[in-house]
């Protein structure tokens, strides 16, 4: 996307992926930096057979490959959160507003990796005025009469991804949106391909909002059920402390009974 921008006049577009690179490129190094370390420690550890002078320069290459590979595996569905996912989306929110298709299709691309891994979790639709709900409405004006079909494609995918994730849940006026765009798209599309594609959608779509309507509401019958019996548990406490304090009171009373029986019986026994 830097090299697409590159040539054209976008400096805020340019200065926001160079801040997202360089945040990137300190974050790598600190953590090859430290597998580094554990690397030598180990090392030190072990009782190593003497070897040449190029041997160590030949190892070395592996170990910032598989440094970068163990890099990539543990931030595998790491989720953004905050500054993180200012840093990343703001760079992909101006370059939707570049309107350069080349732009806009590698800006689709990174946003359907970011949803389909899981690294964006929030709630466009319920949280106003967020950065998803701006994004996701980004998306769904890039589809206008003169897009072509390769970001056409580009934009359903990143529609059903949003729609099917589990973290990234779609609500509102932005689901309304997502299936409006998708419509459109059935009924105005010049491409056949493209016109196939988004009726599949709608229908996978609308299936999977279903799906996710009855999963709520078992899970608010379920918490409904919990209500009732949470509320049933603190009366039948409140009944039983109830009955403790009665027994108390039934005690105190029959000991008093029995003191003045004996108290009675004593009197007679000096009588006599």
């Amino acid at each position: 996307m830097l090299k697409e921008c590159s040539t054209k006049k976008y400096p805020a577009l340019q200065t926001a992926i160079q801040n997202y690179l360089d945040s990137a490129k300190e974050v790598n190094q600190q953590s090859v930096s430290g597998e580094a370390n554990q690397v030598s420690t180990l090392a030190g550890e072990q009782s190593l057979p003497e070897t040449d002078a190029d041997e160590p320069e030949q190892t070395s290459k592996p170990l910032g490959a598989r440094g970068t590979i163990t890099t990539a595996l543990a931030n595998a569905g790491h989720t953004l959160e905050g500054a993180e996912a200012d840093l990343v989306l703001n760079p992909l929110r101006l370059a939707f507003e570049t309107k350069t298709m080349k732009v806009i299709e590698l800006a689709l691309d990174c946003l359907h990796k970011l949803i389909a891994y899981d690294h964006l979790e929030g709630d466009p639709g319920l949280d106003d005025g967020s950065l998803f709900t701006d994004i996701l409405n980004m998306v769904c004006n890039c589809v206008d009469n003169s897009s072509s079909d390769s970001t056409i494609l580009q934009v359903l995918k990143v529609l059903l991804t949003a729609v099917a994730s589990t973290k990234f849940r779609v609500h509102g006026e932005p689901l309304l949106g997502v299936i409006r765009v998708c419509y459109n798209i059935a009924l105005n599309s010049k491409s056949p391909i493209n016109q196939a594609t988004s009726k599949a959608m709608l229908t996978q779509m609308i299936s999977i909002i279903f799906r996710r309507m009855e999963t709520d509401l078992i899970i608010l019958s379920q918490e409904k059920n919990i209500q009732r019996l949470n509320e049933l548990v603190r009366s039948l406490r409140e009944q039983l402390l109830q009955c403790r304090s009665n027994n108390d009171k039934l005690n105190g009373t029959v000991s008093s009974l029995t003191e003045s029986v004996i108290d009675l019986e004593r009197q007679q026994i000096l009588e006599d």
